[in-house]
């Protein structure tokens, strides 16, 4: 009896004692996952914050992409002159191919001749509305209060486009239809066009869009004239 008595308490300790040793090993695996949990987590915060770090980095470091124009646009158009001023016309005189070469064929004009439409200015510049334009690399500097001759486009003015008539408009209908009102203009005075036998080119819009050529500037344009 005694001996049975013995055998049990024996066995109730083995019970015990791996109970106790289930439970500790269970309580070691709890305190390991919850390490683990929270070593994830860390990690998780750490990588987060070196994410936001380096995207914040990148947006410091990163260049301004400057804003472009097309150079057709009247914007580029604008932009890509030496100098934009607003100027008051003079003279103004034909200059279309037309005419100029028809005295060469017994006063008859030709048709099918380059460049067409094209008319002398003589222009008083009244304001610079811009600086010079490093970007058109000016031969030269204009000023205030001097006055240039210069070649465009006839209508060019009225609405921003290169269409014109077909007409050859005369001297003095041109003269009427000029002479002596205000534009804003933009001229290319590279070494090239003050050299050239043609003379510097410039293209004009009228007084009403003033507005529109100064706010213009001042968006500051990569390439584009800066502003006074």
């Amino acid at each position: 009896m005694a001996g049975i008595l013995s055998k049990r308490r024996a066995r109730s300790d083995e019970n015990r004692g791996e109970a106790f040793m289930k439970g500790t090993c269970k309580r070691h695996q709890l305190a390991k996952s919850d390490h683990d949990c929270s070593g994830d987590r860390t990690s998780q915060r750490i990588l987060g914050s070196l994410v936001r770090l380096t995207c914040l980095l990148l947006l410091c470091l990163s260049p301004v992409t400057a804003e472009a124009l097309s150079p057709i646009s009247d914007e580029g158009t604008l932009c890509r002159g030496s100098y934009v001023f607003v100027g008051r016309v003079l003279a103004a005189t034909t200059r279309d191919c037309r005419d100029v070469y028809k005295d060469k064929i017994e006063g008859q004009q030709i048709r099918d001749c380059s460049p067409r439409h094209t008319l002398h200015f003589k222009v008083y510049v009244v304001q610079l509305l811009s600086s010079a334009n490093p970007s058109s690399q000016p031969g030269r500097q204009l000023h205030s209060g001097e006055v240039i001759e210069v070649l465009a486009i006839v209508g060019h003015e009225e609405d921003g486009s290169r269409r014109a008539e077909d007409v050859v408009q005369s001297s003095n209908e041109l003269a009427a239809r000029y002479v002596p009102k205000e534009f804003i203009f933009s001229i290319q005075m590279s070494d090239f066009e003050l050299h050239s036998q043609a003379g510097p080119w410039v293209n004009f819009w009228p007084m009403r869009q003033e507005e529109w050529a100064v706010s213009t500037l001042q968006r500051r344009i990569e390439g584009c004239a800066p502003p006074l």
